[in-house]
């Protein structure tokens, strides 16, 4: 009885007290796994890339300053492996960076806008090198509500990245375009 009673207390408390999850002052803990096919293109016009292949996993943690509008950092990883006429390639890359998003609140879906950039380095395993790259991304998802607390995402994205390297005093730069489908797990905090 006892433990019925204090069941019955918390659930109360809870909508008594309880906020949208996009109120201010909440926290949102975040993450998505995406997969993607991309176009390459190069300031070298004799080496174009193709069948390019992307996995990336992208926490995020956000702070809502005001409702429905957060400010949060996002940590990416990502896998990448290509081909072009002569040799297969891969990658990876570590990044960190600022997002923010702006929600659109309803009662179990709500759809969201993000923007965000990310400075990332970029571990070449072929030929053992790493570089920088700047990554600007834009996308638009949908949170669907399975608890007052919990969403399942998903997220349509598109990213720009700069990439520059050196190699022997020569300087390369790169720009890749993406355009990318993720589904991941938002929790309201």
């Amino acid at each position: 009885m006892k433990c019925l009673i204090i069941c019955i207390t918390i659930l109360w408390g809870q909508y008594v007290f309880a906020q949208t999850p996009t109120d201010t002052q909440s926290l949102s803990v975040n993450g998505t796994i995406n997969f993607s096919k991309e176009k390459l293109t190069t300031d070298d016009d004799l080496n174009p890339f193709y069948k390019n292949t992307t996995l990336s996993l992208n926490p995020q943690v956000g702070y809502f300053v005001i409702d429905n509008f957060s400010l949060g950092l996002s940590f990416s990883y990502r896998y990448h492996s290509y081909e072009d006429d002569d040799s297969e390639h891969s990658t990876e890359t570590l990044g960190i960076g600022p997002v923010i998003r702006y929600y659109l609140v309803s009662d179990k879906f709500s759809p969201f806008t993000t923007i965000g950039y990310t400075y990332a380095t970029v571990f070449d395993a072929n030929d053992e090198s790493d570089y920088g790259s700047n990554i600007w991304s834009i996308g638009l998802g949908l949170d669907y509500f399975v608890s007052s607390s919990v969403a399942v995402e998903g997220i349509i994205s598109y990213f720009i990245a700069y990439n520059e390297s050196s190699f022997q005093d020569i300087t390369y730069k790169s720009e890749t375009n993406t355009f990318g489908i993720g589904i991941g797990l938002n929790l309201f905090l």
